[in-house]
């Protein structure tokens, strides 16, 4: 193995020496070709030599000349040997007992492990420029994502103000229909009942009363005292006065819920036809030429009873 190294360490040098011997030899002909075509331009030209020993030193210098052209064209060419020169590696291991073994990597292989390391290089960079804009395109999106989580937070958060104050309005809103809708029905409730003529029909002093019976229709007769007023019985419209056969003038009521209150006295009418009217309004004074009152109920256009209805403490 020692021989070998030996061999290629003297090969190297051998080269080497005749590489720099080859440089030598060019630089001294260029050297050579530059002090001889300057020579002619210091040197005066002699008027007596003859044209044929002016070309005598002519031939010469033109044969320099190619010598040098030549040697340069060598020097250039051992340039671009330089240039063209490859490396290999040699990799050495020394054992345990001594011996020294080696290994060598050519130049072919050097200059493809070359060409993958700059590749793995190249794509190592690309992958950093490519993560930074990553990263930097993630942060803008992670800040916009941001941002709109604290304006969809402060957006809940409004609205949750507003569904309260909402809530507030409504529960407000609703006690007032809940009051107004049992107003209503209390005064539904109240409209009908009044309608309903069960209410006495005279206010104020002293009377006395009996059923009786007009043909087939009963009827209650009253006998009242100066100063008591004949009153409707129950809310409703007057939809008829006319003249009575028996007690002079009848003033009929229709209560709008099927029921007719009929009122019959020889007094002065105080209401007219189409009136709308409310329980306990006047419909005849009392005096001493009016004392007798006939009364009467009417029910979806039948005659009924009005002890029935009527309502003796009201």
């Amino acid at each position: 193995m020692g021989t070998e190294e030996t061999k290629d360490n003297a090969v190297t040098t051998t080269e080497e020496e005749k590489t720099v011997k080859e440089e030598t030899a060019s630089s001294e002909a260029v050297e050579t070709v530059k002090e001889e075509n300057a020579a002619p331009e210091k040197e005066p030209v002699a008027p007596e030599k003859t044209e044929s020993a002016k070309e005598e030193p002519k031939d010469g210098t033109e044969e320099n000349v190619g010598a040098g052209i030549e040697l340069l064209n060598e020097g250039e060419k051992s340039e671009e040997k330089k240039k063209r020169r490859k490396y290999a590696v040699m990799l050495a291991k020394e054992h345990e007992d001594g011996r020294i073994t080696t290994h060598h990597i050519g130049p072919a292989l050097v200059e493809f492990i070359s060409i993958v390391i700059g590749i793995i290089f190249l794509i190592f960079i690309c992958l950093l420029i490519y993560d930074s804009i990553v990263i930097k395109n993630l942060k803008t999106d992670l800040i916009k994502e941001i941002a709109a989580n604290n304006e969809l937070t402060d957006r809940n958060e409004s609205l949750s103000v507003e569904n309260d104050t909402l809530s507030s309005k409504v529960a407000v809103l609703s006690e007032t229909v809940s009051k107004k809708a049992a107003t209503e029905t209390a005064i539904t409730t109240e409209e009908t009942e009044n309608a309903i003529p069960k209410g006495f029909p005279l206010s104020g002093g002293t009377s006395t009363m009996e059923s009786a019976m007009d043909g087939d229709n009963p009827m209650i007769k009253f006998s009242a005292s100066t100063g008591i007023n004949i009153v409707s019985s129950g809310t409703g419209t007057v939809i008829a006065v006319e003249d009575d056969i028996d007690y002079g003038n009848r003033i009929i009521i229709d209560h709008g819920n099927g029921y007719r209150s009929i009122y019959r006295n020889a007094g002065k009418v105080l209401v007219k036809t189409g009136e709308s009217i409310g329980k306990g309004y006047i419909l005849f004074a009392i005096d001493d030429s009016n004392t007798a009152i006939g009364y009467q109920i009417m029910l979806n256009d039948e005659y009924i009873d009005p002890m029935d209805v009527i309502e003796i403490n009201g």
